[in-house]
């Protein structure tokens, strides 16, 4: 780290103490925790952060594409079990949620242990040092999942195959999709907080909740994820319409195959692209209770 980094550190550090010493300040901080422009800039700073640090942008994806693995399904099934061969009612259909449900608890007991397994023998590999990349192999090790579910699920479908296929398809593909989602989300948390500031004994708690972009990065996910889901959702009757349904599942596979395989470019350059925009990542995470003028008054007094 350098002079320059190593003393508006330190001047961040000073200016939040004075913040929180300040009792009007202290006051108005307890009644209302955000200002007015500060709640307009946090609307919109998701954004800029999604389309300015890729690997923000494209855990979003995959998070919606994670979440459309699961909604489209459900659409689907509800209305197309209803039909000849299946006649499903009611109840046939409310327990289709079985294999998903039973998917998805297994991928749950399975995920955590094996995500901490990852994150103590891969750093051994590694000098015994540890990068947030490595979390991403928790995504590869079930990539195969995924798309073999949606695969079985929807041309089991189309050829009125025994209703065991596609509900093994659908346990199948949450099994698949409950790591990756993990994985995702694991990697913003680890990749995009202050490292060096987090280390610091005194100033842990004050420090962490400024100099962070993951709360933004949050909103802009949830936003990619909700539209992915959305899109998919509303285009899915016109799409099956065209197409048919064995070639819209294999199309939806193949999207979501190669999203999934976009994990592996930042399993081996997912650290460079952290150091290229480390300058983003700065600048944003000092937008949070005025540390952003700090940060200018810094630059322009040190230039």
């Amino acid at each position: 780290m350098s002079g320059r980094d190593s003393a508006y550190e330190l001047n961040l550090c000073k200016l939040i103490i004075r913040f929180q010493g300040n009792p009007a300040v202290r006051s108005w901080h307890t009644d209302s925790p955000m200002s007015l422009n500060q709640l307009a800039k946090h609307s919109y700073q998701p954004f800029l952060i999604m389309f300015s640090i890729p690997a923000v942008f494209f855990m979003a994806l995959e998070y919606g594409f994670m979440t459309a693995c699961t909604t489209v399904p459900v659409t689907t099934h509800s209305s197309v079990m209803t039909l000849p061969p299946y006649n499903s009612g009611s109840a046939q259909i409310g327990l289709m949620g079985l294999p998903p449900f039973i998917g998805t608890s297994l991928g749950t007991i399975i995920c955590s242990p094996l995500s901490d397994s990852i994150a103590l023998q891969l750093p051994k590999r590694n000098g015994r040092v540890f990068e947030p990349e490595m979390c991403l192999w928790l995504c590869s090790v079930f990539l195969p999942l995924v798309p073999a579910g949606l695969f079985m699920f929807g041309i089991g479908l189309y050829n009125g195959s025994h209703w065991l296929l596609p509900a093994f398809g659908l346990g199948i593909n949450a099994f698949g999709v409950v790591p990756a989602s993990s994985a995702a989300l694991i990697y913003l948390t680890d990749a995009y907080t202050d490292h060096f500031i987090r280390r610091s004994s005194e100033f842990i708690s004050i420090i962490n909740s400024v100099l962070q972009i993951i709360a933004d990065s949050v909103v802009g996910v949830t936003f990619i994820r909700n539209l992915i889901s959305t899109i998919f959702v509303f285009a899915l009757s016109a799409w099956v319409a065209r197409v048919g349904l064995t070639w819209f599942y294999v199309t939806f596979g193949l999207i979501v195959m190669l999203i999934m395989l976009g994990n592996i470019i930042f399993i081996y350059f997912g650290k460079a692209f952290r150091v290229r925009v480390a300058g983003r990542y700065r600048y944003f995470s000092a937008q949070k209770w005025g540390a952003d003028t700090l940060r200018n008054q810094h630059l322009v007094n040190s230039s």
